[in-house]
């Protein structure tokens, strides 16, 4: 026993001199490596997320499919800060490769850094999983509902934003079509759709040369379509998916693109991702996309923020910004309920607006005794900013119909799609789906799927179970709308009969004729308790109803503001002007800024303060007995 004993010590002793070599840490490394295949892991995760694939040539029959080049994923890790130089990108791509996470496509033997080494993802890549917060709401402020009477303009601004780019189709790019076509400018003559259609049987006249299908498309109209199909896939706008959808989108036609989406694109292939993929540009371009981030976020307090990602999605700049920003504050209060000269006047006063945005809209003002195809040419209708916006909004102070519109704005030449898809916007939305003709409609290309894309985005505003009023009478009985559906038909003639909703009857009188005043203006349109609230989102929060309807009749404004006034002009002649704009305009009603009023509650007048405008009192007297 004591033999045994000492031979099983003699084992232990030298199995702990065997094992006293070189130290193996076996778990310390197990853990090391472990850390590092989750970094790999993560990289690989984020890289599949962002990183654009697609169809590459390295020869002139050879296509490679859904695939990235070595120098795209080197670009976007040093770009992301996933490395912190070439080589260690290039290290971490052996990695990646090692752990197949990714494959080489062809004959690629390593990771590199070439524009013509090609690479795909492999089933085994992980996919990025954002972890959820305990009470999610990604979208709360869609929860704030938008009345019946809101969702129909804003339908009808869709659509007529997009039936005013197919009718401005054919002379787009015509500098001085007047020019060009004798017989433009007499009455009787219509340019919509000019030399498209034989007027016989209502068919395009020009078919393009590989399929021959009968149909034509401007750029504008493109663009636009893929932006409202991505808005209404998603159901919101977010910066970073918005920019995938749209290279996707954009790449299906190239030809038709404009120079600033090849340039999108070519900065997405590239690696670049949002919002570093936007291009920098000095043009209307914007305006024809904005419609459909308003018809979405029309009524909420984060409309702003929302153009503002929209526009780092593609575009830079600040003038850019600035006249997206007015265009959206515009179209949002006539989807709301004003008319378009009550929403240009609320433009001029608001504070969400800068100095520098109000500017532009006092500029076009200057020009509004002009015809407007003449001041479009005046303020140039090439598209540039400032003066392309200043051509889109002339027309919104002198014009007052849908139609009329789109045809000044086809005889001012130039880019007539990119205004006409705003001023369609906003007159379709003041004048309902009632001031369309229904021609032009007909010819419009792809409507069916614009009008689906459209009724998409706006069932997600649809009010369910909320009151609101009916604002085809005066009366203040309100009823629930408990229609699970969208109460937006697809048929243009719904609106013609004022069906509300599924759910809702036609009335005993027949055939209902809306009324644009009476349907669209801010005195009759009533919505329910929460969208009134965002109606006056423009002003504080003492705001009310009849400050809204009080809105003042300014009248002939341009000798007040005036492009070059006189240094020099004192309070004397400020006193003169006013004594007659007042002696001109004695039943206008005043502004509702309380900062310049007096009010008499006795009678409900207001007067304005005259004191400080430098007057005597024979002037003020003068001003006294006019009210």
């Amino acid at each position: 026993m004591q033999i045994r004993r000492m031979t099983l010590e003699g084992e232990r002793v030298s199995g702990l001199v065997r094992s006293s070599g070189p130290p193996q840490r076996v778990r310390e490394a197990s853990v090391g490596q472990t850390e590092q295949d989750d970094v790999m892991t993560r990289l690989a995760a984020r890289m599949k997320q962002n990183i654009a694939t697609g169809d590459r040539r390295r020869h002139l029959f050879k296509k490679y499919s859904n695939c990235f080049t070595g120098m795209e994923a080197v670009d976007w890790m040093l770009e992301h800060m996933e490395a912190k130089s070439v080589q260690e990108a290039l290290r971490k791509g052996e990695t990646l490769l090692e752990m197949q996470f990714i494959e080489k496509v062809d004959k690629e033997i390593k990771f590199e850094y070439s524009k013509k080494r090609f690479y795909r993802f492999t089933p085994t890549t992980p996919d990025l999983v954002v972890v959820a917060r305990e009470c999610p709401m990604p979208n709360a402020a869609l929860e704030i509902p938008l009345s019946a009477a809101s969702r129909r303009r804003a339908l009808a601004a869709l659509i007529g934003a997009f039936v005013a780019d197919a009718a401005s189709t054919s002379l787009n790019g015509v500098s001085h079509p007047e020019k060009a076509i004798p017989n433009l400018l007499r009455s009787d003559f219509d340019p919509a759709f000019c030399g498209l259609f034989d007027s016989a049987t209502d068919i395009y006249t020009c078919s393009t040369k590989r399929s021959g299908e009968q149909r034509m498309e401007s750029s504008t109209g493109f663009e636009a379509r893929v932006i409202l199909q991505c808005i209404a896939h998603r159901g919101e706008v977010n910066g970073a998916q918005l920019a995938k959808d749209a290279y996707w989108g954009f790449k299906n036609n190239p030809r038709l693109l404009s120079a600033t989406s090849r340039a999108f694109i070519k900065r997405i292939q590239s690696g670049k991702n949002w919002p570093n993929c936007a291009v920098r540009c000095k043009s209307i371009d914007i305006l024809s996309v904005i419609p459909a981030v308003v018809a979405l976020y029309a009524g909420t307090d984060i409309l702003f923020e929302k153009v503002n990602e929209f526009v780092r999605v593609f575009y830079i700049g600040n003038s850019v910004r600035d006249a997206a920003l007015v265009a959206a504050f515009i179209l949002e209060q006539v989807i709301l309920g004003s008319s378009v000269l009550e929403a240009l006047r609320m433009s001029i006063r608001t504070e969400r607006l800068t100095v520098r945005q109000r500017k532009v809209i006092f500029k076009a003002f200057t020009k509004s005794e002009l015809p407007s195809y003449q001041a479009i040419q005046k303020f140039g209708n090439k598209g540039a900013l400032p003066g392309g916006f200043r051509a889109v909004l002339q027309p919104l102070f002198v014009l007052s119909d849908y139609p009329t519109a789109v045809r000044e704005n086809i005889i001012g030449g130039g880019r007539t799609c990119r205004r006409a898809m705003f001023l369609g916007a906003c007159f379709g939305a003041m004048g309902g789906l009632d001031a369309i003709p229904e021609t032009w409609v007909k010819k419009t290309p792809y409507y069916d799927f614009i009008e689906s894309d459209a009724l998409a985005i706006l069932s997600r505003r649809e009010i369910q179970g909320s009151f609101f009023e009916d604002e085809d009478t005066r009366e203040s009985t309100p009823y629930i709308d408990y229609s699970p559906t969208n109460p937006l038909s697809a048929s243009r003639a719904r609106s013609s009969h004022g069906l509300r909703s599924s759910g809702s009857t036609v009335r005993a009188s027949g055939r209902v004729s809306l009324n644009r005043c009476q349907a669209n203006s801010c005195e009759t349109a009533v919505s329910t308790p929460r969208s009134c609230a965002s109606n006056l989102s423009y002003g504080s929060a003492t705001t009310t109803a009849s400050s809204c309807r009080s809105v003042v009749d300014l009248g002939e404004m341009s000798k007040y503001y005036q492009a070059q006034a006189p240094p020099d002009s004192g309070a004397e002649q400020l006193a003169s002007d006013m004594v007659q704009f007042f002696h001109d305009h004695s039943t206008a009603t005043a502004t509702p800024r309380k900062s310049d009023l007096l009010v008499r509650r006795s009678s409900d007048v207001i007067i304005p303060r005259v004191s400080g405008l430098g007057l005597d009192q024979q002037q003020r007297g003068s001003i006294h007995a006019i009210l």
